[in-house]
This record gives C-alpha cells, sequence and structure tokens, in this order.
C-alpha cells in the first residue's frame, strides 16, 4: 500500500487557514503528525480549493505554481518545487521515515530518533541553498534543469539505505554481496521511481534521460560518467553531493548539523564551519574544467569541519556500545536468514534487488521478527531480546593495538574483537582542495593550519605594496 499522500493526510477536523498577502491568497494546510508539511497554491477560499482539486485540468495546469512548504528542527521553514513534492509523496521516499538516521545509536543515545527522511530533505534544500551561494560568489547562473538534477540527486541519494542504516550493509557484506553499498541501491531506486511515476525531468526525452544518467552518477559519485553529460563548464556541479574530488560535500554540511543537534549535551560541535560554503565559489583551473574552490582565510574551517566529523564518528557513529549493539542485531538477521526467514518471498539479504519489495524493509524489521510464530526464529530472536533488555556484551578491554586471544585454554570462542576505523581530520583532510583568495584567484595551500609567522603593513593600506608583500612569503 503505498505512502499517503499530502491529500490523504489532511483531515476535515483539522481546520484549515488563509493567509492574506500582498501579491495572491496562499492556501495552507497543516499535517498531522511528525511531519510539519504545507502545501500552497493559488485560491482564495475553502471552497475554491475543493473546487480546484476536484477538477482534473486545474489540478493538471496548476502543476507548476504548486510548492511544497516543510518546517524542518535545523533549517526551519523552506519550500521546494513541485517535482521534490512528487517525488517525496512516493512510496520509496516516504519509507524513510521508519529509518533512523543513526541506526541503532538511539539504544546509547535515546535522543537520536531523527530519519533519513528529514535529512534527504535537509540536503535538497542546502544544495538550493548553495547553488544561489555559487551564482552570487561567482556570477554564474545555474540553469533551471540542473539546479532541478542536482537537488533531486541530493534527495535522494539515501533512498537506498537498509534498515538500521549502515548496519545494513555490515549484515548484506556477509552474505553474497561483499562489494555492495546503499549507494548502489540509492541509483536503482531512483530510476524505478522515474519510471514506475512517470515523473518527468523535461518534456524533451533525450534530456529527460539524460537526466536521470547525470542523477544517478551524482548519487555515486562516478565523475567519468558526469563528463559525458555534463561540460567543462558545469563539472562542478558533480562536487556538490557526493565530492569524489575533495570531499567536502552538502551531504556532511546536514548530518553534521543535524546529528550534532539531536546529540545535544552528549558531544558539541562548533558550528562554524558553515562559512566554508559561504565563502564558496566556482573556479576554473588551467585544463579548463571548472571546480568549487574555497576561500583561503577558511582553511581552519575545512579542518574544523572533517574534524567535527572525527568526533561525530568516535563519540556516536563508532561508539563501543553501539557497535556491540549492531553485532548483536547482525547475528539476528543472520540467524534469522539461516532459518528460512524470507520477507516478501525474499531473502533478508536479497531484498535490495527487488525495489518493490524493499520499499517494506524497514527499522521495522526486528518487531517483525520479534513477532513471528515460528520456532525456527527462537535464536534470532534471543539476540533481538538481548539488545531490547538490554543484555548486551560486556566491554572488556580496548586497545590500540589489537588483541590476541590464545586458543589454546578454551577462551577464544568467548570473545569478539572489533575493529573501529575512525576518520581522523589530518588523514581526511582534501589533498584536492582548491584555495581562491580575496580576488577569486586560484591560492596556494597553507603548509599548515595556523601559520608561525604574521607579517604587518605599518602605513596607509596601499594595494601596490600589499601586492608585492605577499611575493615576500617564502
Amino acid at each position: 500500500e503505498s505512502s499517503p499522500s499530502v491529500q490523504q493526510w489532511y483531515q476535515p477536523n483539522q481546520p484549515a487557514t488563509v493567509q492574506d498577502t500582498a501579491d495572491v491568497d496562499v492556501f495552507e494546510i497543516s499535517l498531522l503528525g511528525d511531519c510539519n508539511e504545507t502545501e500552497t497554491t493559488n485560491t482564495t477560499s475553502t471552497a475554491a480549493f475543493d473546487s480546484f482539486n476536484n477538477n482534473p485540468l486545474m489540478k493538471q495546469s496548476s502543476q507548476k505554481e504548486r510548492k511544497m512548504r516543510y518546517i524542518d528542527t535545523i533549517h526551519g521553514v523552506i519550500e521546494l518545487p513541485n517535482i521534490i513534492f512528487q517525488i517525496i509523496n512516493t512510496e520509496f521516499f516516504q519509507r524513510l521515515r521508519n529509518l533512523k538516521q543513526l541506526g541503532a545509536s538511539s539504544y546509547v543515545f535515546p535522543g537520536t530518533t531523527h530519519t533519513r527522511f528529514e535529512h534527504s530533505i535537509g540536503v535538497c534544500h542546502l544544495i538550493d541553498k548553495f547553488l544561489s551561494i555559487l551564482e552570487r560568489n561567482s556570477s554564474i547562473k545555474v540553469d533551471a534543469f540542473h539546479r532541478k538534477c542536482v537537488m533531486i540527486a541530493g534527495l535522494l541519494h539515501d533512498v537506498g539505505h537498509g534498515p538500521f542504516s549502515h548496519m545494513w550493509d555490515q549484515f548484506v557484506h556477509q552474505r553474497r554481496y561483499k562489494y555492495w553499498n546503499h549507494e548502489d541501491s540509492s541509483c536503482d531506486i531512483t530510476r524505478h521511481i522515474f519510471a514506475k511515476h512517470d515523473i518527468k525531468l523535461s518534456s524533451n526525452f533525450q534530456e529527460h534521460s539524460n537526466g536521470i544518467e547525470i542523477i544517478v552518477a551524482m548519487i555515486i559519485g562516478n565523475l567519468d560518467t558526469l563528463k559525458k553529460y555534463l561540460t567543462k563548464d558545469q563539472m562542478y556541479l558533480s562536487e556538490i553531493v557526493n565530492n569524489k574530488f575533495c570531499f567536502i560535500d552538502v551531504d556532511k554540511w546536514d548530518y553534521i548539523l543535524r546529528d550534532s543537534y539531536y546529540l545535544n549535551n552528549v558531544i558539541s560541535i562548533p558550528k562554524g564551519f558553515e562559512r566554508v560554503f559561504a565563502g564558496a565559489r566556482v573556479t576554473k583551473t588551467p585544463d579548463g574544467i571548472t571546480h568549487i574552490s574555497y576561500h583561503l582565510d577558511d582553511y581552519h574551517l575545512v579542518h574544523e569541519l572533517f574534524e567535527n566529523r572525527s568526533n561525530l564518528h568516535g563519540r556516536c557513529y563508532q561508539h563501543p556500545e553501539i557497535i556491540g549493539i549492531e553485532h548483536l542485531l547482525v547475528k539476528a538477521f543472520l540467524s534469522a536468514e539461516d532459518s528460512g526467514f524470507v520477507f516478501q518471498g525474499v531473502k533478508l539479504s536479497e531484498a535490495h534487488m527487488h525495489p518493490e519489495v524493499y520499499q517494506y524493509l524497514d527499522d521495522s524489521i526486528i518487531q517483525i521478527i520479534t513477532i513471528c510464530n515460528d520456532a525456527r526464529l527462537k535464536e534470532s530472536q534471543d539476540y533481538l531480546r538481548r539488545v531490547r533488555t538490554r543484555d548486551l556484551y560486556p566491554i572488556v578491554g580496548m586497545s590500540s593495538q589489537g588483541f590476541e586471544i590464545p586458543s589454546s585454554n578454551g577462551l577464544a570462542g568467548q570473545f569478539i574483537s572489533k575493529e573501529r576505523k575512525i576518520p581522523t581530520a589530518n588523514d581526511t583532510m582534501p589533498v584536492n582542495l582548491i584555495l581562491h583568495d580575496d580576488n577569486g584567484e586560484i591560492a596556494k595551500k597553507p603548509s599548515e593550519l595556523y601559520p608561525k609567522y604574521i607579517l604587518y603593513y605599518t602605513k596607509q593600506v596601499n594595494p601596490a605594496v600589499l601586492n608585492e608583500a605577499k611575493l615576500l612569503q617564502k
């Protein structure tokens, strides 16, 4: 059954409100539940709205005028175009409401119950905002078609995640599909959404087809494909959703802000890194290809961005207790599958290959297994019971060198060792980072984060002299 649309969620006992504006009357529907969304369209009264909705010709002709208004915890009130609204209302995207952004972390940090749904909409919004920043700082214009493609890529970049987000990748990898990742499924589902719901990027068939290829390539970060569909002047668009060039992208912008908000009082994350994006511009390198460059003065903020990411990994994403819980969950799913459990007639580890099945697979899978009246699932249900009742593996030690457990004394089967791979800021600082100065010219990357020597000019400001002074740097 498809997820409810905006119209289906509206109920008569929730009175609609009419807001008068200087130019046009805006009809606003407030939705129920956790989703604070509103739909706006041009009309003047409730009766007029009902008449409008019942007229298929009017409904069809109004598609370009409608916008979705979404009230987000992090970004406030945001508006998205109609095609985004169409994709959000598909059953595949609505599934993200039931996928926690941080997987099993809510078992340790109860406040981290936010979902992939809100994160994906946040990324889509920030892409629109970031493109406007690039337009302003670079005196360029992003055409409507490519703006739409990048925003949709951001919206759908996580639609392929399985239950409990990245934990599901671990489960699938322990079967035959060790090279699968959620981005592969995001691409498959993206194609499926456009085909099933007949959503058009353009009235021109070739442009529509090219747009889908651009979106899919942006999700997975396939630069070779993007070079076929984007000109050299447009290649900077490849560095917004999944940046394989210097790894600074809008996905990180949103999840660092969002995750740190819900981890308030657990970890303090500086928000200054956002200024990195505010100072960005489009820069053309000597080979004629455009890239997104960042201001020289914001170099320390780039480091702060990756430092924030490292802290989130160390304090939350790869928290020792969370890793232990994820291990129990993976064992529960492996055991269930080995016992013959299937979901909609498909093995759990193969559900990602069937979009029409995958659309129903979310975090509720643990409840489905738990209440299943099948004696063969006893072992799987016991693993889930241990998670539910906090009967977790005790942590007996942590080491930077690893552990050697002698097999001769019979202890080998009583311990498990898990390796954490926490990305440090110094190790993940982008090598290909392009910086620019106040004039928009490519600038040399500093050899250190905070330079040791400072040079001052003691006379009245003289631009010519100041430019000469830059040459004095060793």
